[in-house]
């Protein structure tokens, strides 16, 4: 998501980086490519020629009976689109480097790449490379709150379906990582093409709709089919792979159980009547995300002991969480389970008073998805248990009316602040001062990503908590720069990058991205 997220947020500085390290034949295809733009929209044009156009301005202007002088004419390489001898003003596509126009394919859409592929020659050359279809992404656009149901569509996805099952067909040796909605039987049968012509996939995500029309019975056969064909994957993610239909239950597949290359596992709200005493056969395991009711600790020990590193706990509010029949894991077998010291534990979506949550735990991330599940006055209490592991506090809300119910006191995110010197990253949606996010860092040197909304930010100097351990250095500090116009670039010199705060919009998709992107 270390933390579960695969892709963390970047920050400036490391984008400006990377935007300094590109050759200069990259900058010249990528003017090239603005020219063409503009040619195509002259309305683009006519916006970008501001500057062109005060500078007429200020020129007289020529009667309608003056001689007009002929424009001249920039000729470029013709390219030639049917019938001979003929001319255009077009870019010099020629002229594009390749890297650029494989890096811009492989970002594209499964199907635009495949569209893309058939314009000339030259793009047909490029995506036949190898970088444009290392990742693919066969995906049903279908929100949650729109009215448009599948059947509406069904002409649509089987078109899509004829063309994903070709390019599998032709570039599937090339693919790498695999990402895949499943909401019929034809998308099984784009898994089961993967499976034979897929011979260098390394990690695969497949995904179930609330519209889709399948059975566990068929899933376990297609998953049976990929693992069989593709031993050397290295990691699996099923998310929301369970039945509609009550009692329709299934084991996970042998196959992928008996994989010793497999070193990630993800079972989001999947194979939900698993037993999963199985997945002690995956003696390679460094990786796992289970849903809370699957954890035992019989075969959790076993794991562990053999490579186990990283366990990450995803909630379901819909599910089970929070059922007395489930017995989770002791103080005393968490212990046991931890012995080497070795292993991390991500929690996201777990209720403050869960049983989960218990003192031997090795916490090191904590993630709440809406502000509802956080008892705030619980958590520095909470987190003492962690103090020693914890290096991730996420607390984000869809209810902007709770972030004033839930209200934290400054002095409460002090105090977690201090108890936990692990903590690298801390977000709360709620109201704090200036002069407590300037503590904040200066009594935790680790805190290097701390994550505030700007809107949320009140430039006040509020009054030093009894307790704790504050410096004149550090009191001065802060009483100088907790200012509007002092306090973002002090934070920065705090935390020696250049740092902002964020607007509601980014905040909420960095949360998302790195935490809850399940």
């Amino acid at each position: 998501m270390s933390s579960v997220p695969l892709s963390p947020g970047r920050t400036d500085e490391a984008m400006e980086s990377d935007a300094s390290d590109f050759p200069q034949d990259i900058w010249d295809g990528v003017e090239a490519l603005q020219l063409e733009l503009q040619r195509r929209n002259p309305e683009l044009l006519k916006t970008n020629s501001g500057a062109q156009t005060q500078q007429d301005s200020s020129t007289p202007r020529a009667s309608a009976k003056d001689p007009q002088p002929e424009p001249t004419k920039t000729e470029a390489p013709a390219l030639n689109r049917g019938g001979e001898g003929r001319r255009t003003n077009e870019a010099d596509w020629s002229s594009i480097p390749d890297v650029v126009l494989t890096t811009v394919l492989g970002m594209l859409p499964v199907l635009d790449r495949i569209n893309m592929s058939k314009v000339c020659s030259t793009w047909q050359e490029a995506a036949a490379r190898p970088l444009v279809w290392q990742r693919f992404d066969y995906v049903v656009e279908c929100p949650k709150d729109s009215p448009i149901k599948l059947e509406s569509r069904i002409e649509e996805l089987r078109s899509a379906h004829q063309q994903c099952l070709q390019m599998v067909e032709t570039y599937g040796d090339k693919v790498v990582a695999a990402n895949m909605v499943l909401y019929c039987m034809e998308s099984l049968e784009v898994v089961k093409k993967m499976a034979d012509k897929c011979k260098n996939l390394k990690y695969c995500c497949l995904a179930a709709i609330d519209e889709s029309r399948l059975n566990m019975l068929d899933i376990a056969y297609m998953l049976s089919d990929l693992m069989s064909a593709r031993l050397d994957l290295h990691g699996l993610c099923l998310k929301n792979l369970y039945s509609r239909i009550e009692g329709d239950y299934s084991d996970i597949p042998v196959e992928c159980l008996n994989s010793s290359s497999l070193l990630k596992l993800s079972l989001i709200n999947s194979f939900r009547g698993a037993n999963m005493s199985q997945l002690v056969s995956l003696v390679n395991l460094t990786e796992l995300t289970i849903s809370p009711h699957h954890l035992r600790h019989y075969w959790l020990s076993h794991l562990t002991e053999a490579s186990l590193r990283t366990l990450n706990i995803v909630g379901d509010l819909d599910l089970l969480e929070g059922n007395d029949t489930f017995r989770y894991p002791s103080e005393d077998d968490w212990r046991s389970l931890n012995k080497t010291g070795q292993l991390h534990v991500n929690c996201y979506n777990i209720s403050v008073g869960s049983e989960l949550l218990c003192p031997g735990v090795p916490v090191a991330t904590l993630a709440f998805y809406d502000t509802f599940l956080v008892d705030v006055s619980k958590l520095p209490q909470m987190t003492e248990f962690y103090s020693v592991t914890l290096s991730t506090l996420v607390s984000f809300t869809t209810f902007e009316g709770l972030s004033i119910r839930q209200k934290a006191e400054d002095s409460t995110v002090l105090e977690i602040v201090q108890k936990c010197p692990e903590l690298t990253t801390v977000a709360v949606p709620t109201e704090l001062c200036s002069s407590t996010i300037l503590l904040m860092i200066q009594l935790n040197p680790n805190l290097t990503d701390p994550l505030v909304r700007e809107d949320l930010i009140k430039y006040e100097l509020n009054k030093i908590p009894e307790g704790l351990n504050v410096s004149k250095e550090m009191h001065d500090f802060t009483e100088k720069n907790f200012s509007r116009e002092m306090f973002v670039p002090a934070v920065s010199r705090l935390l020696k990058r250049r740092w902002h705060p964020l607007s509601k919009k980014e905040y909420n998709q960095i949360l998302h991205r790195r935490y809850f992107d399940w």
